[in-house]
Order: structure tokens, then C-alpha cells, then sequence
């Protein structure tokens, strides 16, 4: 299924949520304004590098700023509890890097409500294949150079390492391309997806004992 201004991808959860997967629309400002107020203040250090209870304008006209090729989000959505809206739960997006056109830094948010369900994998993979899509070939990340574990991940993932200064290193996670096997596909996005869970647990640990605590949260 082409990921494209027409793609909807319907999924029901072990929990019995019902989520559909969409490219992010204009229309989605204030739901995005919406989510960010109720993550945790640890969740929104953790992807904002903000704890305050609101975005600023700049901050969501960023966030906003998609034109579904060189920056592309893709959103995961529920009905909302009367059935009259749709409830943002999650979202997915890469940003093309100006020295590579075929690699991404990549990002990933889920409502913390809506954790532990798998919508983070769904949203990765149609993140990865939206990317492949439009020739993207690896995402690119971040990670102490001192996470032994992580790196021990990483290499099982296939990951290439860019820079490696003692403290931080940079890596790509190849996400193959249309002409592989399709099994290769899916086995090399399943360790990207190791790779990349991995990642993201060592931030947010670290975020919850940076984040700024928010009266009143």
C-alpha cells in the first residue's frame, strides 16, 4: 500500500483499540496541540526537549511543516470517546538530512496512555516504508558511546557507525531498499526496530530523571 495522501491502514490492538495510520494533515494543528498536553512531563522532555504544558507557535509550525517527502509524519489516530473526532495517539516522522538525500533522522512519540500496545512498531514500520518510498536507505540516531548494551544492539541491527568521539555516537540503521527480498526487508526491519526500542528506552530513562518537575502535573 503506497503511502501517500490517500493512505489509511486500519489496525485493531490486543487491547481492543481500533488505530488508523495517515499521513498528518493541516487539519491535525490543534489535535497536535491536544497530544503534547497530555504526555507526561518526562514524555515531552523526552521528544520536544520541553516539559511546559503547552507548545509554542514556533515549536507546532515546525512540527507542521511536512511536504510528505523531504519531511514526512505519519499519525496514528482513534475515534475520541463520543465517536464525533478522531484522538491523536502516536506519531512517526523523519526528516531528510541536507548532507544525504538517502538518509533520515527519525522520530517517534506515543501517547503514554496508548504505550505498550504496539503502536510504536506500526508507526515504524510504515515510517520505514514510507521512507523507502522516497529513496531514504537508513535513519540516523544518537546514542552514548559508553551504552555498551546499545551498541551490542546496534550491531546486531546491521547499524553503520558515522562518528564515534569517545562520548557520543552517531549511527545509520540501513532500512534496504525496494529491490531486496522481501523477507531480508522485513527480517532487517525487525532489528531496526530492536535497534531503535532500544534507543528510545535509554532516552526516556534518561528523561525522566532530567525532566523539570511541573507543578500541578
Amino acid at each position: 500500500m503506497k503511502i501517500d495522501a490517500q493512505y489509511r491502514s486500519e489496525h485493531a490492538l490486543p487491547s481492543g483499540m481500533r488505530v488508523t495510520l495517515r499521513l498528518l494533515a493541516a487539519a491535525d494543528r490543534e489535535e497536535l496541540g491536544r497530544a503534547y498536553r497530555r504526555l507526561s512531563p518526562a514524555s515531552r522532555y523526552l521528544r520536544f526537549h520541553a516539559s511546559g504544558p503547552n507548545l509554542s507557535d514556533a515549536l507546532l509550525d515546525t512540527l507542521m511543516d511536512v511536504d510528505h517527502d523531504r519531511r514526512l509524519a505519519i499519525v496514528a489516530v482513534t475515534d475520541s470517546h463520543d465517536l464525533k473526532s478522531e484522538r491523536g495517539v502516536g506519531i512517526a516522522r523523519f526528516v531528510r538530512l541536507d548532507a544525504s538525500e538517502a538518509t533520515a533522522e527519525a522520530a517517534i512519540a506515543v501517547a503514554d496512555e496508548a504505550q505498550g500496545q504496539g503502536i510504536g512498531r506500526l508507526l515504524l514500520a510504515a515510517l520505514a516504508e514510507a521512507a523507502r518510498e522516497r529513496g531514504v536507505l537508513a535513519f540516523r540516531g544518537t546514542v552514548l558511546a559508553s551504552n555498551a548494551p546499545m551498541r551490542k544492539l546496534l550491531e546486531e541491527a546491521g547499524a553503520v557507525v558515522r562518528e564515534d568521539d569517545g562520548e557520543t555516537l552517531t549511527f545509520d540503521v540501513p532500512l534496504g531498499t525496494a529491490a531486496d527480498d522481501e523477507h531480508d526487508r522485513d527480517s532487517l526491519l525487525r532489528r531496526s526496530f530492536r535497534a531503535f526500542a532500544a534507543y528510545v528506552a535509554s532516552l526516556r530513562d534518561k528523561a525522566i530523571a532530567m525532566a523539570p518537575a511541573t507543578k500541578g502535573e
